[in-house]
């Protein structure tokens, strides 16, 4: 567990930082295991998920501002960003356990649900 989440603050260290320019920023304050890194496709965010993917939070690199999505359990498992980078893809879990797709907005900073309650 050490060996991974030392390597996961490796990556991100490295990719908060302008690498190309020699530059480095200081690695923001993260208190729990993260798993999960995912760049995002303008490579402004890094997306990632807390320990045993509770919750999902969003690494601003040029801020280096973390932003938390949801603090939902498993809400990171399997998270993504839509091609043009503008929306992620991810589920929620209600009080039921039943998992629930959604995306969130990153212009407006909001969850958008794509379920009707009762639906599924």
């Amino acid at each position: 567990m050490f060996k991974r989440t030392a390597l996961l603050m490796i990556i991100c260290f490295i990719l908060t930082g302008n690498v190309f320019a020699g530059e480095a920023n200081k690695l923001v304050s993260f208190t729990q295991n993260m798993t999960n890194p995912l760049l995002s496709p303008t490579g402004e965010e890094i997306l990632f998920s807390g320990e045993d993917y509770f919750g999902l939070f969003l690494l601003n690199r040029i801020s280096n501002e973390i932003e938390v999505i949801t603090p939902n359990l498993n809400a990171g498992y399997g998270a993504s960003f839509s091609p043009d980078g503008k929306w992620i893809g991810f589920k929620l879990i209600d009080r039921d356990g039943k998992q629930q797709p959604a995306i969130y907005d990153l212009a407006s900073k909001t969850i958008v649900p794509l379920y009707k309650k009762n639906c599924l």
